[in-house]
């Protein structure tokens, strides 16, 4: 057992196992001082002079998405740069991986005539879309390789075929190798 003074009252009080020490944990000698603890952090008070309101503190902020004024809550896992998920998925599908960009320079080298990450439907939005009817995505291999995603990525398929898209998935280690969509 070690000895250690709570970080929110002082009483004295003991660890154990000296593992929890190493994982951060032992700083407060109950739930109660915790709390408390955390609550002055947050508020950036000493202590005695308790924010009960932190949680309800905002900022007005804009968002990166739409450009909209909202207000962020101020917490450390809120960053305040979108207003919602739906923003913050929009702007980071305007991204380009390294795998999109070879796929976009390739279409442009031959010409084709393509619109990036347009929405199909009400879900779907391919990397690429090139008329009349074809739907090309560059998939990861880390993230698409994995169960969940392929199940996902079958739906996406079936959901488009049944919309008479022709869909073209190409995983980043084929690209990479040099595979190419077939358009005809």
């Amino acid at each position: 057992m070690i000895k250690r003074k709570c970080k929110n009252c002082g009483k004295a009080f003991s660890v154990y196992p000296p593992a929890k020490i190493k994982e951060g944990r032992g700083i407060y000698c109950s739930m109660q001082c915790r709390n408390e603890g955390y609550s002055k952090e947050k508020s950036g008070k000493g202590k005695g002079e308790l924010n009960s309101n932190w949680k309800n503190a905002k900022k007005k902020m804009i968002c990166e998405g739409c450009g909209k004024e909202f207000n962020a809550y101020l917490d450390k896992n809120h960053k305040g740069r979108f207003c919602s998920k739906k923003c913050f998925f929009v702007m980071m599908k305007k991204c380009d991986t390294d795998i999109e960009k070879i796929i976009e320079q390739w279409l442009r080298d031959n010409n084709i005539i393509f619109e990036k990450q347009i929405r199909i439907g009400r879900y779907d939005v391919p990397d690429f879309f090139i008329k009349p009817n074809y739907c090309v995505y560059a998939d990861g291999d880390y993230w698409h390789l994995k169960e969940k995603a392929k199940e996902r990525d079958r739906r996406i398929n079936d959901r488009l075929t049944k919309l008479g898209y022709v869909v073209i998935r190409l995983l980043g280690s084929e690209i990479k190798n040099g595979k190419r969509p077939k358009i005809c």
